[in-house]
Formats: C-alpha cells, sequence, structure tokens
C-alpha cells in the first residue's frame, strides 16, 4: 500500500505545475509546498488568475511584475529555506495574476525550482468547464492537475 506521502512527493519536481478545475486548487497548492520544504525542492507559488490574499499571505508574496525584483526577491525566501511567492498586486482582496511569459521567464532561470501555478479560477464553483480562454497555463508548463470537487456528486 502506497502512502499518502509517497502520492504527495511524486508531484514534486523541477518545473512548472499548473492547478486547474473547481474544488481544491488551493489546498492542493498548499500540499504541494509542504511536502516540497519536506523533500528540500526549491519552491515558488503564483498565478494566472485571482486568489484570495488571505489564502496567500503566509508566503509573504512580492507584489510586482518587474521579473528581476521578483528573481531576487524569491531567490532570497528559497535559500532561506521558505517558499518564495510572488504576484503582480492587490485589487480589493484578491492577489492579481502573472504573465505567462514571467512565469515562463522565472522557470528558464531556475529550471531546479517547482513553480506551482493556480491557473484556472473556478469563483468558488463547486464543477467548472473552462471557457476558450481558459485555463491560462504557461507554455514551459511540465504537469498540469485537473481537480473536481468530488463534494458535488449527487448535488445536481
Amino acid at each position: 500500500m502506497t502512502s499518502q506521502t509517497s502520492y504527495w512527493n511524486r508531484l514534486i519536481q523541477p518545473g512548472i505545475v499548473a492547478l486547474v478545475g473547481a474544488g481544491g486548487k488551493t489546498t492542493v497548492l498548499s500540499k504541494l509546498v509542504e511536502y516540497g520544504r519536506l523533500k528540500g525542492q526549491p519552491i515558488v507559488v503564483t498565478t494566472t488568475t485571482r486568489l484570495y490574499e488571505s489564502q496567500v499571505a503566509h508566503y509573504e508574496p512580492i507584489y510586482t511584475r518587474n521579473i528581476n525584483e521578483a528573481d531576487e526577491y524569491c531567490t532570497d525566501r528559497v535559500l532561506r529555506g521558505y517558499c518564495g511567492a510572488w504576484f503582480s498586486g492587490i485589487t480589493g482582496t484578491k492577489v492579481d495574476s502573472l504573465d505567462c511569459d514571467l512565469i515562463d521567464g522565472l522557470a528558464k532561470l531556475h529550471p531546479n525550482w517547482q513553480i506551482v501555478v493556480e491557473a484556472d479560477g473556478a469563483k468558488e464553483k463547486w464543477l467548472k468547464a473552462p471557457k476558450t480562454t481558459e485555463p491560462v497555463i504557461p507554455s514551459l508548463t511540465k504537469t498540469t492537475i485537473g481537480l473536481v470537487n468530488l463534494q458535488m456528486l449527487g448535488a445536481l
């Protein structure tokens, strides 16, 4: 029998991981950070959609569109054993997305880092199919994880 830890550890690897779907993306993001740190994997979180600022505040993110500033900040966080976090700004109660080319740029600078991207906003829906413009997945993404909230079974 394979333990839960081994399932998560299989997802811990360098490269961009995009999380899409409804129900559980932010939870999976936090689990990847938790297991990545335990495994010693340098990890950065970001989004191509929007997240509640309260969901990511504990990562002490940088808010900028400048890749050089973000690289310096995230490198410092990673070297000190923390998770890096990068968003473009804050509007109201939500952090703002980054363009895919910026995320791809960070991945090129640090091919040994794992960059976890919440890449598809579900707006708290239990089931979601993306529009043709979504999900916004960086071109260098190595793994895409699709999530469905199983609580919605029988609720339709």
